[in-house]
């Protein structure tokens, strides 16, 4: 590090107790005059030393003190000695100094001057303070003195060295084995001892060897990777600053190192390829050397001969043409060579069918331009040697429905209700056994049906059986609609998924829902099914139940319940548990458990009720029936569960006490198309 010394450009004392200024070249602090001592510097040339400053810049402040005493620090604005006109602006560093006679530094860089916002002396005197004040309260006891102040700039300005010039290797040569490196001299514009480091790139890695006096290197090239790019960098270092690299052109690393075996990557492991069309196959060429050419060969499996070509290229790839291959199993091998002609092992042994595209089918259902008068299709194809296909339907905004099936089947009905009036692409493909699609066969056409009337559904709450009744109205068909089959029945909650909830209701026939859970709103419609399999929707609906106590009933027959109430005359003692699959694993190296979550979860309920006497039977019949329940609240809570235990409590006037633990289980609801 250097340093950069300003001395003080003038001194002002400021006297307290007669607010006056008193001349001389003493620093005064303190004292029964409550003397105050503003240091004045260049603070542009103290600015410009701490910017320039190549490393982190510290700022140290020293005097000679010549009487002992407690020095307060602080900063101010001024650039001349006031002399008059009372004491000027300063603000404190919130430091002070105590120091024995005799020189003094102190290192201030880091001093703030927090009154004013200013987090370091820098930023101070970047903000416009000029200098230091030293100074003291009145106090006959504490007297200050001293002379000779200064700032001092620690840092690093010093230029970097000359580039020195790379004299060899410079680019082109063959090397191996002991080598010197060797650059010419630079110079230091400040005078100082010059040292040199040179670097080796060997392909992708740069070595970086230690600074030295000497202008040549011996350097192992057997330690390195050979490539024909190699490059050799040197550079000067004065202590402080390195200068530029110097560069040599690319060079050549040899050592007689044969290229690895080339790994294959396609194609393999029996994988089909088309012989009629041009067959690419790719691998690696493992060597830090670039590839210079590569042998290919290949032969039908259960053959010995083998067929064998070979090309100039850098390119580690090679697309036969097209029918180059007989039908059956391909093997193939790759020899690659390196820039310096030394070639590496046969691969290993890569394996493809060359086969043929399977023939496109024939569609024979339904046929080209035909109008579907119905909602549902069934397609239907010739093949041959069919072991997979795959059909599509697009409509205008794209694939409509799909399916894909190892099958030998050649008709497959589509799952998604055509759309009225619509037009239809139908496209066919199949595999054989030689593993290639064929093309695909497509037919295309139009739908154009009647769908039965609309029908139309309403709610009705049954309070008792907690239920919601559903009365379809099925209209009379005029003329051309067809008449109804039968009506299917969904539900869901708002903006949830539709749930089918019954199905092959007769026309104008009513539904008793009884699973609804209490004070949740639910939308319903009924989807009408015409004689002509076209169909038609009802507009939704909705429907609420409330409930005033615990229900539980079977699942099999939701008529079948029986009403649990919380507790009569006390308060109720009820609990709802929730649990998550956990497990807890201690593990080496680590100061705490790590817990690993698993998919199930468990909710458990455990409450005190009252039942009737008179249902009392039929809550134990209901228990012996060994199913699922389900459970429904007047707080909108619906779960299915299991409950295994019955207590039974002391009767009271015509009530008994019971406890039934429950405890959530997994049950899918609704119905499956």
């Amino acid at each position: 590090m250097a340093y950069r010394r300003h001395n003080i450009q003038w001194l002002g004392v400021y006297r307290d107790d007669t607010n006056a200024y008193v001349g001389g070249s003493d620093i005064q602090v303190s004292g029964s005059q409550g003397y105050n001592s503003y240091l004045g510097f260049n603070s542009s040339a103290i600015l410009k030393d701490l910017e320039t400053s190549k490393v982190r810049p510290r700022i140290h402040l020293g005097f000679n003190v010549t009487n002992a005493a407690t020095f307060d620090l602080g900063m101010h604005k001024e650039t001349s000695d006031k002399k008059t006109s009372g004491l000027p602006y300063y603000a404190w560093t919130g430091r002070s100094f105590v120091p024995n006679t005799g020189e003094a530094i102190y290192d201030v860089t880091d001093f703030p001057i927090s009154m004013a916002g200013y987090r370091s002396v820098q930023t101070a005197i970047k903000g416009g303070f000029h200098g230091f004040v030293l100074y003291g309260p009145r106090d006959s006891g504490n007297y200050g003195a001293a002379r000779s102040a200064y700032i001092e700039i620690e840092g690093n300005w010093s230029l970097p060295p000359t580039k020195p010039e790379l004299e060899f290797p410079v680019g082109g040569e063959t090397l191996s084995g002991s080598t010197i490196f060797r650059t010419g001299p630079s110079t230091d514009p400040e005078g100082a001892a010059v040292t040199y480091q040179f670097s080796l790139k060997d392909g992708k890695t740069t070595h970086y060897f230690q600074r030295q006096s000497s202008r040549t290197l011996a350097v192992d090239l057997s330690k390195y990777t050979e490539t024909s790019t190699a490059v050799v960098g040197v550079r000067a270092y004065d202590g402080e600053s390195y200068s530029a690299w110097d560069y040599s052109n690319v060079f050549t690393l040899r050592y007689n190192i044969p290229p690895t075996q080339p790994t294959l990557l396609e194609p393999l492991g029996g994988i089909s390829r088309d012989r009629t069309n041009t067959i690419r196959f790719e691998w690696n060429h493992n060597d830090q050397d670039q590839q210079s050419l590569f042998r290919f060969r290949w032969r039908l499996q259960g053959t010995t001969s083998w067929n064998t070509l070979q090309v100039v290229t850098t390119q580690e790839l090679y697309a036969v043409p097209a029918n180059t291959f007989p039908y059956g199993n391909i093997e193939w091998q790759v020899q690659t060579e390196d820039q310096g002609g030394l070639a590496s092992p046969w691969s290993s042994t890569g394996l493809f069918l060359a086969a043929e595209k399977s023939d496109a089918p024939t569609i024979l259902s339904p046929a080209p331009g035909a109008i579907i008068p119905s909602e549902e299709l069934t397609v239907s194809w010739s093949s041959s040697g069919q072991v997979e296909y795959e059909v599509e339907v697009a409509d205008g905004a794209g694939v409509f429905w799909q399916v894909s099936r190892s099958s030998g089947n050649k008709a497959v009905s589509v799952a998604n209700p055509l759309q009225n009036n619509t037009a239809y692409i139908v496209k066919v493909r199949v595999r054989d056994s030689g593993g290639l699609w064929s093309d695909w066969a497509t037919v295309s056409v139009a739908t154009s049906f009647v769908p039965p009337p609309q029908p139309e559904l309403a709610v009705t709450v049954e309070k008792e059986a907690a239920a919601l009744f559903l009365e379809i109205n099925n209209p009379l068909p005029g003329v051309d609609e067809p008449d109804v089959l039968y009506n299917e029945l969904y539900r869901r909650e708002p903006n949830g998924q539709w749930l089918l909830i019954a199905t092959n209701l007769e026309p104008n026939a009513g539904f008793m829902d009884y699973t609804p859970a209490g004070e949740t709103i639910y939308e319903y419609y009924v989807h009408a099914v015409g004689d002509n399999g076209t169909t038609m929707d009802s507009i939704p609906v909705i429907g609420s139940i409330t409930l005033e106590h615990v229900r539980i009933q079977l699942t099999s027959d939701p008529t079948f319940y029986v009403d649990l109430i919380f507790n009569i005359g006390s308060s109720p003692k009820k609990a709802f548990s929730y649990g998550i699959e956990s497990t807890k694993t201690q593990f080496a190296g680590r100061r705490r458990l790590v817990t690993e979550f698993g998919e199930l979860s468990t909710q458990d309920i455990s409450a005190e009720y009252t039942v009737k006497t008179s249902d009392m039977m039929k809550l134990i019949e209901l228990l012996q029936q060994r199913e699922t329940l389900l459970y429904r609240d007047r707080r909108g809570r619906k779960i299915y569960v299991t409950a295994e235990n019955l207590q039974i409590g002391d009767r009271k006037s015509d009530y008994h006490s019971v406890s039934i633990p429950m405890s959530e289980v997994d049950y899918i609801e609704g119905l499956r198309r």
